[in-house]
């Protein structure tokens, strides 16, 4: 979260009025948060109001913002509760860093519609499947901000507990702002129009990268690669029967070791997965130990 405070020369009470922030060059509105919401905080003294903006406000850069807060926002202590005047547009200006663009690649990640919605959606037409897709798509471009081209919506969904799934691949630089803009809608720009059909407790959830999880097995398995090579490089070169038998020695480590270790994993976390395999998996996992002691 960002915080914006607001200081007051008398001490306030808080009212009923908004802080709405708008992006200067278009007036459209970025988040609206009322005196009342959990966003705004009043100091002890009552001078100061803090007030909590989600990250994606201002992830636009190099672009100017304004603030404007309402008419009532506050009321003042000392003059029997009289309503303070607001801030008018255009009159507290915001702008945000300029910063290069970094090149993450796009991510493939889901989103869900909510339960009302999600049945709603389960009775349209393929043909208005795909209209909803396409407009939501559209507005998510505009609400965001991405380019076109680093977003794309469905076609593929699921039904799961009674809500539809949505795959969604978008630009990596933007992730973090979606999941904040959904998660927060009620005080963002998705608390209008189709994206507030979207769950703000599902939020954006990035599928991971199977590679990425096994990682260190890459690795473990281009090492083994190289050592084969060299193995057979230098035992053609040096042709000694004790390098030989050294080399094989070390392969067969490389070999053992991660067979070892996906074992023990096995056992310990997913066994009661497939209980079928468990005592196979502790058996080889016993005969990989003896094989460590005699190699």
């Amino acid at each position: 979260m960002t915080k914006i405070s607001i200081y007051f020369v008398s001490p306030v009470s808080l009212s009923t009025g908004n802080v709405t922030i708008y992006k200067a060059s278009n007036h459209s509105i970025r988040p609206r948060i009322s005196a009342t919401s959990e966003f705004c905080k009043l100091s002890n003294d009552g001078h100061v109001v803090n007030i909590s903006i989600i990250n994606s406000t201002f992830n636009e850069y190099g672009e100017k913002y304004y603030v404007k807060m309402d008419n009532n926002f506050a009321k003042v202590r000392e003059y029997n509760n009289d309503p303070l005047r607001g801030i008018e547009s255009e009159v507290w200006i915001l702008k945000s860093e300029s910063r290069v663009k970094r090149t993450d690649e796009d991510v493939t990640g889901l989103i869900q519609l909510t339960p009302d919605v999600s049945k709603k959606f389960n009775n349209f037409s393929k043909a208005d499947q795909l209209n909803y897709f396409d407009a939501l798509k559209q507005e998510l471009i505009n609400k965001v901000p991405v380019q076109n081209s680093n977003l794309t919506l469905g076609p593929k969904f699921e039904n799961f507990n009674k809500s539809i799934i949505i795959q969604l691949r978008i630009d990596g630089n933007v992730v973090s702002d979606l999941d904040n803009m959904i998660k927060y809608k009620n005080i963002a720009i998705f608390s209008s129009s189709l994206t507030n059909d979207l769950d703000q407790y599902f939020g954006f959830q990035r599928i991971p990268d199977p590679w990425d999880n096994y990682y260190w097995i890459q690795i473990v398995a281009v090492t083994y690669i190289i050592l084969c090579l060299l193995s057979h490089i230098f035992s053609y070169k040096l042709k000694s029967k004790k390098f030989e038998a050294i080399s094989s020695a070390i392969l067969r480590l490389v070999l053992i070791i991660p067979n070892f270790i996906l074992s023990a994993l096995f056992v310990a976390h997913n066994s009661n997965d497939a209980p079928e395999f468990y005592l196979p998996r502790c058996t080889n996992v016993y005969e990989e130990i003896r094989a460590d002691q005699y190699l």
